[in-house]
């Protein structure tokens, strides 16, 4: 999340996201989508490296 505050932008928050779609007739929809928010915890590194080779996001 980005905000304007006293003439500048700031990051407040940056997360991680995993999307897991499914393709039906009637169009792409979400199955799940998992985050993490990212602040030095290693939740998110290993959500982003998950993503990057393909496995399914945990939890």
């Amino acid at each position: 999340m980005v905000v304007h505050e006293e003439g500048r932008y700031v990051v407040r928050r940056a997360t991680t996201n995993h999307w897991r779609l499914s393709l039906t007739d009637s169009g792409w929809h979400v199955v799940t989508r998992t985050n993490r928010i990212l602040d030095g915890r290693p939740e998110a590194p290993a959500l982003l490296a998950g993503g990057a080779r393909g496995e399914s996001a945990r939890g």
